[in-house]
């Protein structure tokens, strides 16, 4: 995709297969929750954008093939210094190589497990966790797709108080 188009949002990107690189830096995206359905991500750059909280990178973390980030220039790197931000970021994404075009190499590298999680507990291997949930939710989203549209057009045709016959 091409970069600097005006971007608010990312909806329906998770109907684009085998989605590898994307890049869209200097738009307007606040909410990449949506790549979290794409799991063929390797690369992500979306430099100075509105991404102002680590919890919006922690979506990323669905993305199981996810090896480099470019998030300077958007909000949330001003939250903390860069060496805070980077240390938080390799624990949301531990899978990840290259942060702004920098290598990750020896920042806190191995599984994230959920006992370090606030909210999971104690119950195993977070990744596992996620991949688990990010299937079950893809199957659920496909499983939506292939309803038959007349279930919509039944339910208009009921709800319209005129007929037009």
């Amino acid at each position: 995709m091409d970069e600097q188009m005006c971007l608010q949002d990312l909806d329906g990107i998770g109907s684009i297969g085998k989605l590898r690189e994307l890049y869209l830096s200097y738009n307007e995206i606040s909410d990449v929750s949506p790549l979290s359905m794409v799991d063929t991500l390797e690369l992500v750059d979306i430099e100075s954008n509105n991404v102002d909280s680590l919890d919006q990178v922690e979506f990323l973390c669905m993305c199981p093939s996810l090896s480099t980030l470019s998030i300077e220039g958007n909000p949330v790197t001003s939250l903390m210094t860069p060496v805070e931000l980077r240390k938080k970021i390799c624990v949301l994404l531990p899978e990840l190589k290259y942060l702004d075009d920098q290598p990750l190499r020896g920042h806190l590298s191995g599984l994230l497990t959920t006992s370090t999680h606030p909210l999971l507990g104690n119950t195993g291997n977070l990744q596992s966790e996620i991949l688990v949930v990010n299937t079950s939710l893809k199957d659920t989203m496909s499983e939506a797709q292939r309803r038959p549209k007349s279930a919509k057009s039944e339910r208009d045709e009921i709800s319209s108080p005129f007929s037009y016959s």
